[in-house]
């Protein structure tokens, strides 16, 4: 799917909905949503789609996904649009939650709940009535690195890693973990630097200088990282914009890699 059909702009969304069968969801907070939402969006926060042990959060299992989808009235021939706020930044981990259980067609509202208001939209408290669906998940694997497959390929020079943290958690400077730095070889690449002053994604070219900055390859395998894996989807939206074919989320991130001793770090 190309860039065009990935963000949605809030005037498209009347058009889209004629167009197709699409289900808006809310990816903020539920007490968020309850105090105002678009017109028949159903909120699935991301606190519900992971799951949380050992101070790590990773990715919910498959039937769970399966139940709050279906719930939600979401199947596999329907366009899905998901917006949040802070410039999508719940939304693209929600983005990527789904493209990871294999639905085939899932967007992003461009510049959120914002850009929304800003374009004259009017918010509602009222909960649409939702008729269940089923969705059956399939698991793209590659969409998702695991902490041992890292390590694996920490030397694999078809493989690159983005540290999608600020500058200071990158610097060893602010520290979350048991250990500080970052994971070796990766890049800095702070998840909020492709995003405009309102919160709208900037333009192709101003993506791709970005990322040329970084001495960031198309081709090779992309693994994004930061504390949880919320930023790092939001990372992996974008590379999704730009048509990079293989973006991953290694959702345990820094929580796992900075407090576990048999992974190397960097200062």
């Amino acid at each position: 799917m190309n860039r065009s059909s990935l963000l949605v702009r809030p005037e498209e969304l009347e058009t889209l909905s004629q167009q197709s069968s699409m289900r808006i969801l809310d990816a903020r907070a539920p007490q968020q949503y309850q105090r105002g939402h678009l017109p028949s969006a159903v909120n699935i926060a991301v606190s519900s789609v992971t799951i949380l042990g050992d101070g790590i959060r990773l990715v919910a299992p498959q039937e769970i996904i399966e139940r709050l989808l279906s719930q939600a009235g979401v199947d596999p021939d329907m366009t899905v649009v998901i917006y949040s706020d802070r410039g999508g930044l719940h939304a693209a981990y929600l983005f990527w939650v789904l493209e990871y259980y294999g639905h085939p067609d899932v967007r992003l509202l461009d510049g959120g709940i914002e850009a929304f208001l800003r374009a004259g939209g009017s918010l509602t408290q009222e909960i649409p009535r939702v008729v269940s669906r089923t969705f059956q998940a399939h698991i793209v694997s590659d969409r998702r690195a695991t902490g041992g497959w890292l390590l694996a390929h920490l030397d694999d020079p078809r493989v690159q890693i983005v540290d999608n943290r600020s500058s200071e958690e990158y610097n060893g400077q602010d520290v979350y973990a048991r250990r500080g730095g970052r994971i070796p070889s990766a890049r800095s690449g702070p998840w909020d630097m492709v995003l405009n002053a309102d919160l709208t994604f900037k333009r192709r070219e101003a993506l791709e200088a970005i990322y040329r900055e970084i001495d960031l390859d198309p081709e090779r395998t992309t693994v994004n990282y930061c504390q949880s894996g919320v930023r790092a989807a939001h990372a992996y939206f974008t590379q999704r914009l730009l048509g990079f074919p293989d973006p991953r989320v290694y959702d345990a991130s820094w929580a796992e890699w900075g407090n576990d001793d048999r992974f190397p770090i960097e200062r």
